[in-house]
């Protein structure tokens, strides 16, 4: 059973019947969080980094609109902010730069992605954006997808980690919450 509210907030983010049954025919679903990082991610490497500065002076940013995705309220990420990130990361896991990945095709550098310390969901308990250079970090595909699908213990030292090296440049940014908060976004305890 689903509940009428549920669904009909589903249905208001499909543009057609057809995306609709594509959607409904597909052999898994994934959540709207999830497509919406993939496609976050695909974003970052369209057009490569050739001409891309890194050297950005911290600079605090207004908050953007958030955009509806059926009826879902989703915080819009800047994919040149993170291509920033990767590239001044020289590509390499911020986990541990000893993380091998594989080239990728579209930009013929080992391919990493971009994952917000502070998830864009919770942009609205900040002042100020939380899509900045500060809150991105360059992760290899596995560490990227511990912190979303590992256990709690796992994802808990991936995030202490990032906060710990991360902390001054979160503050240069304007961001400032406490572990425990960072930490809570993720539904762990401290």
């Amino acid at each position: 059973m689903v509940k009428k509210e549920k669904l009909e907030r589903k249905l208001k983010g499909f543009k057609s019947i057809d995306d609709l049954i594509y959607y409904l025919n597909n052999d898994y679903v994934i959540s709207d969080e999830e497509l919406e990082d993939n496609i976050y991610q695909t974003a970052i490497v369209e057009k490569g980094f050739s001409n891309i500065e890194v050297d950005v002076t911290p600079d605090l940013q207004p908050i953007k609109k958030p955009t509806t995705i059926r009826g879902q309220k989703v915080w819009k990420r800047d994919p040149v902010v993170a291509k920033r990130v990767l590239k001044k990361a020289d590509f390499k896991c911020e986990i541990d730069n000893g993380h091998i990945t594989f080239i990728s095709k579209s930009t013929d550098t080992p391919y990493m992605e971009a994952h917000h310390l502070i998830p864009m969901k919770y942009q609205n308990e900040f002042q100020n954006s939380i899509d900045v250079d500060g809150n991105v970090v360059c992760l290899c595909p596995n560490c990227h997808r511990k912190i979303h699908h590992g256990t709690n213990d796992d994802k808990k030292e991936l995030i202490q980690t990032l906060y710990t090296k991360r902390f001054k440049l979160l503050q240069k940014w304007g961001i400032s919450k406490e572990l425990k908060n960072v930490l809570s976004f993720y539904k762990i305890e401290e």
